[in-house]
């Protein structure tokens, strides 16, 4: 099953079986040259804000950086060959990550403005154990604001 993708920036909604895959401004304003990322979306019951949980494929660079601050459990491995169904069949490299102390919390209406160019969104079935995980490991980070984790608490 291969993700339906749309590309039109104004067609962002609140979705809880989505990935966004876009360069954004902050990023870009400390790299001119950095590639777009795929962001999770994950599931809050306010539906004017979304959580997004950046995957990089450069998954030894997560855990070098976390080695170094002492939360080597705040990252989620995607390996394609446990996903079914092709979910997250647009990865392409065997492993990828999910740096759960880098999630970010905004509105619809600031990610709009986030999105510089590339902009897609990847309708896919993520499996429930994997948001279960993100939000658990999230929720353990000491820098995450409370707000993040309270938000993240009323999505379970």
């Amino acid at each position: 099953m291969v993700p339906k993708k749309e590309s039109d920036v104004a067609k962002i909604v609140p979705s809880r079986q989505a990935v966004y895959f876009f360069r954004e401004k902050s990023f870009i304003e400390k790299n001119p040259e950095v590639r777009p990322h795929y962001h999770i979306a994950l599931p809050v019951s306010d539906n004017n804000y979304v959580i997004l949980a950046c995957i990089q494929t450069k998954y030894w660079v997560i855990e070098k950086h976390h080695k170094l601050a002492g939360i080597e459990d705040a990252i989620v491995y995607i390996r394609k060959e446990e996903l079914a169904n092709g979910e997250l069949g647009f990865l392409t490299e065997s492993i990828s990550a999910i740096d759960c102390a880098q999630v970010k919390m905004m509105t619809y209406n600031k990610l709009k403005s986030e999105v510089v160019d590339g902009f897609k969104i990847y309708k896919t079935n993520i499996p429930q154990a994997m948001y279960s995980e993100i939000i658990a490991k999230t929720k353990k980070i000491k820098t995450i604001k409370k707000r993040i984790k309270k938000v993240l608490d009323d999505a379970i």
